[in-house]
């Protein structure tokens, strides 16, 4: 049986027993805010290194330099019930004939696996972006939500 490694464990206990996340309300305060490629996406992701998946929800924001950033939620589920964890990657985003080609890195600390870099395209209805880090390597599918 394969286990969540204790990296995403802890990370999701901390967050779920700190009671901090704005996530949800933040999400709820964006309904109805897509431009370009802000504002909401949910959608799954899968690992194709160690096959887990779950569900996953982003909220790409403008920052203040004009840069773009990813907040994930994502979800896994496994005989302990089901974990939330969240991260933010700062993206570089460069327009083209098929959509926006995205890219960048974050390190999520050594607990979740460390540096993971992720590539990926989106348009104004679907968002599709590998990621890869050392030890694991899979994608994200994105939609807008309905």
């Amino acid at each position: 049986m394969k286990r969540i490694p204790f990296g995403i464990a802890a990370a999701a206990l901390i967050a779920t027993v700190s009671g901090c996340s704005t996530f949800d309300s933040d999400w709820d305060a964006a309904k109805g805010l897509a431009t370009g490629i802000e504002g909401r996406w949910e959608g799954t992701w899968s690992s194709d290194g160690n096959g887990h998946q779950g569900g996953l929800r982003c909220l790409v924001t403008r920052r203040s330099d004009e840069g773009l950033d990813a907040r994930f939620h994502a979800t896994y589920s496994d005989w302990c019930g089901t974990l939330g964890f969240e991260y933010t990657v700062p993206l570089t985003v460069k327009a083209t004939p098929e959509g926006w080609r995205l890219g960048g890195n974050a390190n999520l600390g050594w607990l979740a696996g460390g540096d993971y870099d992720y590539d990926g395209l989106a348009t104004l209805a679907r968002l599709f972006c590998n990621f890869q880090s050392a030890g694991d390597h899979g994608v994200f599918v994105l939609e807008r939500p309905r």
